[in-house]
């Protein structure tokens, strides 16, 4: 289970019921509804489909007029006017956005996009004597420059006034270099919308300097927004759906090529496709290259250069999924077997470009925070990008060590960073330190409604169409859903990352996709899984459409059993699982490790302190079930056991001796007097199984014993009972045992397992 469920609090029914009357919905959407605060249909116009929203008054922001007096000052006077952007999808955009409109009102205006492996992010000193001459009056700066300080020193000592427009998180003290400062989240701001992506406050920029609303901008400030991960607020909501309404007129030049060199067809675009698919080839070029171009492909009249720069763009993007491939299989396969918990993955060939990347690869797959680092061994300098899982705050984290660190910056779930050679190691100590609370590893999951299959069809689909766009403060409805049996159980994909399957509720049955979930085919193959949380999709293949799963997450039975009962020793060895191996008999564990030297597992007895295993084998058998249930007692802890249960005799297959089979067998030995061991007993007519107990129970009894290879009888023997044997009692324990746990199908096994977990209180 990758995530902490949390259900919503409970419905109010009548309201449900209400807004299912009013607005002719379904009662699943009518719940989601209620969840977001919907009440009435009033509600539901206003808060969802944004009627007659309107955006908010730019002039709201401090410095506003400031700024665009400057700006249009230096347009009258024929200043240049340079914008410093930054690499990612929201800065290029940004840059665009304002570049675009300063040419519309003439200022004489140049941009500039930083290298991100020779600029860094933001100001910049040595960056801005490199690209800003001596006729530069003006320096606007978008999505950066809030944090800026020594360089603003410089640009007031060179005459040159600065407009800082961003959107991060403001520090304690502002360079009072600045000029203007236009930010949402400003102090002293009467903005409403406090969530504004960079392209957002570029946007807000040029309705002021436009004096209206520039819907034509809005393409750009939709990439944007969903780029950054910003919250949807209704203001940014409106955005995105306008922008999208904007994208698909395929007027932007740029846009338009870039939706054809990726193939997107325009009917399917929504939040999930520039998110997907958008986006990342636009980071693509700041992740490998200048991503100056990006600029020009989104601002270009011209069809050839569109076409160029877009190919280039979806060049450079392919280039990135295959070199995240590669090197994120590198990375994983450096710290697989790290115990950590912060993992921490080096290497000189990672470009800086794609370690953020990596990073949260390894943070999701390992259920830790990772930092990757780039080692720049000619200047003997680390540069690092952390990401964090769960609720962990990386930042937090990392901040100790900042003593010892060249650069560091970012937020709670990601960071950057860079140390020198020297105080590599001591930082991976430093890391590892301190205790991360194991409530902290999971990040939380909302389920909106517990659902069956019948709830869903196309037009709940279309229902729920109608939240989007999803992200941040309106994540896109999760479900969940238990009492079903699943089949169709495929891993898919180039290399199995993606899982498909079929489950089955009350005779109706819906498919489930799985992306980066194709590890998880052994629990649903061993029908462990109880329950799963999931989005709903709408598969669309050859002009058909099927409503589908998207598996989010799931959660299993624990302990969570595997079957490999009746199984051979080698045919368990190949399977070459390294979970170790326990063993309730001390003699049959002595002879494993003599008869079986190639199998390295780890070896315990059952009645050893096994507090720190959770993934075991249970591989010989207890000689009774009270034995099993003791066991089961005393290690609670356990998550996955493999059910081997080898022993030496199968008396649930070859049966167990009865009364009229010791008679028999007694009168036989009893007038052939004496009988050779090997093929000796084959008259009786009994297996193998029912010949040892009856031979081993005589033998307790004194009734025979051997001699040269004979089995002779005892005729002073005295008479006695049966149930007065040791070996017999063993016997008849054992056969119960297996009866019981060697013959019963996995699901009945299951059963019997979790209920001697509830009888001790454990679930």
């Amino acid at each position: 289970m990758k995530y902490n469920w949390i259900d919503r609090p409970p419905n109010d029914q009548q309201v449900v019921d209400n807004l299912k009357r009013e607005l002719k919905v379904s009662s699943i959407f009518a719940q989601i509804l209620y969840q977001r605060g919907i009440s009435s249909l009033e509600d539901y116009q206003t808060q969802i489909m944004l009627k007659d929203f309107t955006p908010y008054d730019p002039f709201l922001m401090k410095d506003m007029d400031r700024a665009c007096d400057r700006i249009n000052q230096a347009v009258e006077s024929g200043e240049k006017v340079l914008i410093y952007g930054d690499y990612d999808a929201d800065g290029v955009t940004s840059t665009s956005l304002l570049y675009e409109t300063l040419i519309n009102i003439g200022a004489d205006v140049s941009y500039y996009i930083p290298d991100r492996f020779q600029d860094g992010y933001g100001p910049n000193i040595d960056t801005y004597t490199k690209v800003i001459d001596k006729d530069i009056k003006l320096l606007i700066t978008i999505d950066n420059g809030v944090t800026g300080t020594d360089a603003f020193e410089w640009t007031r000592n060179n005459g040159i006034d600065v407009i800082v427009c961003d959107h991060h998180e403001i520090p304690a003290v502002v360079s009072p270099n600045i000029d203007c400062l236009i930010h949402p989240a400003s102090s002293d701001s009467d903005y409403p919308n406090k969530h504004l992506a960079g392209v957002g406050v570029a946007y807000k920029l040029a309705c002021a300097l436009l004096g209206d609303e520039q819907e034509d901008l809005l393409d750009l400030v939709a990439i944007g927004t969903v780029a950054d991960v910003v919250k949807l607020t209704p203001e940014n909501r409106y955005f995105v759906l306008r922008g999208i309404e904007i994208i698909k007129t395929r007027e932007r030049l740029g846009i338009d090529n870039i939706l054809k060199s990726s193939k997107i067809e325009t009917s399917k675009i929504n939040d999930q496709t520039i998110g997907f698919q958008i986006a990342p080839r636009i980071n693509s070029a700041g992740r490998l290259d200048k991503a100056d171009f990006v600029v020009d492909l989104l601002t270009t009249f011209d069809e050839d250069n569109a076409n160029s720069e877009a190919a280039k763009l979806e060049s450079l993007n392919k280039e990135r999924k295959e070199l995240t491939q590669k090197m994120s299989l590198e990375a994983f396969d450096q710290v697989k077997s790290c115990k950590d918990q912060v993992i921490v993955a080096s290497s000189t060939n990672w470009p800086e470009g794609i370690i953020g990347i990596i990073a949260a690869k390894l943070a999701e797959k390992m259920n830790r925070p990772a930092i990757v680092f780039h080692i720049d061994e000619e200047n003997q300098i680390a540069k690092g990008s952390a990401r964090t899982c769960g609720t962990i705050n990386i930042y937090d984290l990392i901040k100790p060590s900042q003593k010892i660190l060249e650069s560091f910056g970012g937020h709670e779930g990601a960071a950057g960073l860079s140390l020198k050679l020297d105080h590599f190691d001591q930082f991976k100590e430093e890391i590892n330190k301190s205790e991360i609370p194991k409530d902290q590893k999971k990040s939380k999951l909302l389920i909106d409604v517990n659902a069956q299959i019948s709830d869903f069809n196309e037009d709940l689909y279309h229902e729920l169409e109608n939240l989007r766009p999803f992200g941040p403060g309106n994540e896109e409805p999760i479900f969940s859903m238990d009492n079903f049996s699943v089949g169709d159980i495929h891993r898919i994909g180039e290399n199995g990352d993606h899982l498909r399957l079929s489950i089955t509720q009350n005779k109706k049955k819906i498919n489930v996709i799985g992306f980066q979930m194709g590890f998880a085919d052994s629990y649903f193959l061993s029908n462990n899984v109880e329950k799963i949380a999931f989005h709903l999709s709408l598969n669309e293949w050859n002009n058909l459409s099927q409503i589908q799963l998207v598996l989010l997450d799931f959660k299993v039975n624990k302990p969570m059993i595997f079957d490999e009962r009746l199984h051979k020793i080698k045919s368990y060895e190949l399977k070459k699982k390294s979970w170790p191996l326990i063993f309730f008999s001390s003699n049959r564990a002595d002879n494993f490790k003599k008869n079986y030297p190639q199998i390295k597992n780890d070896i315990f007895l059952a009645n050893d302190d096994l507090n720190s295993l959770q993934n075991i084998v249970l591989f010989d058998q207890p000689n009774s079930k009270l034995e099993l249930v003791d066991f089961f007692k005393n290690n609670q802890q356990l998550e996955k056991i493999d059910f081997v249960l080898l022993d030496s005799i199968n008396l649930a297959v070859g049966g167990f001796p009865t009364t009229e089979d010791f008679k028999k067998s007694y009168k036989f030995i009893f007038q052939q007097k004496k009988i050779p061991l090997k093929n000796g007993l084959i008259d009786l007519g009994l297996s193998l199984e029912k010949t040892k107990v009856v031979l081993n129970v005589f033998f307790d009894l004194k009734f025979v014993n051997i001699k040269n290879d004979f089995l002779l009888i005892n005729e002073k023997a005295e008479f006695q009972s049966l149930e007065g044997s040791s070996v017999y009692q063993l016997y008849r324990q054992k056969y119960e045992f297996q009866r019981e746990f060697m013959l019963c199908p996995i699901d009945e096994l299951k059963d019997k397992i979790l209920s001697y977990y509830k009888e001790i209180g454990d679930i």
